[in-house]
């Protein structure tokens, strides 16, 4: 099937090429300045972390981190002994790169709409962090699609997480039309997690999210959302 999501990022390609050099110029290259500009690595626990708050994490729970990237966030959901996180990313460079430096991962090297069948109604939660087609472009067709796609891999109570920034052109456009259940949170500042205290809370106060949206606001920053669904 046609692969939606373009070209890989070169940020992925320059790591892969390191890598070919040996683990330790890759493990370098990953310390450099703009190579967490499409995945998470030196702040990675703190997205882990910030999931934890939207799953029981008192029962097993099967995890799949989609469009994974190098697979910062998903190694950190693993530090929950319940959960059981699989990784998934289409990019040939992350391929090479899980399967040789992290090949403890469960890694499935497909795209949305090409994960095997042998995980439909299988996981529990899916998790997606600035996936394309979900940003960058308000295309209802393609975002209904890919969601009923992946949604065929979510169990009958599994939830689908979307974490993004709210552009001109995105998901957001079209959550009405798609007649999806879903509800939107907005996202503290991920180094707040340092106060994990104040997380526990924040998201069962609602003021407090609309005090986070004003010092959002009053900064002209733009603020993270959780879009979750239920399938």
């Amino acid at each position: 099937m046609n692969n939606p999501f373009g070209n890989e990022p070169t940020t992925y390609s320059q790591l892969a090429e390191a890598l070919n050099i040996s683990k330790d110029s890759y493990h370098k290259k990953t310390l450099q300045k703009d190579m967490d500009s499409h995945s998470q690595i030196k702040d990675a626990h703190f997205f882990s972390s910030r999931i934890k708050y939207f799953i029981n994490t008192k029962k097993n729970i099967k995890i799949l981190d989609c469009g994974c990237g190098l697979g910062f966030i998903a190694r950190g959901l693993k530090k929950y002994k319940n959960f059981e996180v699989f990784l998934s990313e289409p990019s040939e460079s992350i391929k090479k790169i899980i399967e040789n430096v992290y090949p403890e991962d469960n890694f499935l090297p497909f795209s949305i709409e090409d994960l095997p069948k042998k995980f439909h109604n299988f996981f529990d939660v899916i998790y997606l962090r600035e996936v394309y087609p979900f940003t960058r472009t308000s295309d209802i067709d393609l975002q209904d699609r890919l969601i009923k796609a992946i949604s065929r891999h979510l169990k009958e109570d599994g939830v689908l997480i979307f974490e993004q920034i709210k552009n001109e052109k995105d998901l957001f456009c079209n959550l009405k039309e798609l007649n999806l259940d879903y509800k939107i949170f907005y996202l503290m500042p991920t180094k707040w997690l340092n106060f994990e205290w104040f997380y526990k809370i924040y998201f069962k106060v609602h003021f407090l999210s609309i005090f986070i949206r004003l010092i959002y606001k009053v900064f002209n920053k733009k603020i993270n959302h959780f879009i979750v669904i239920k399938k």
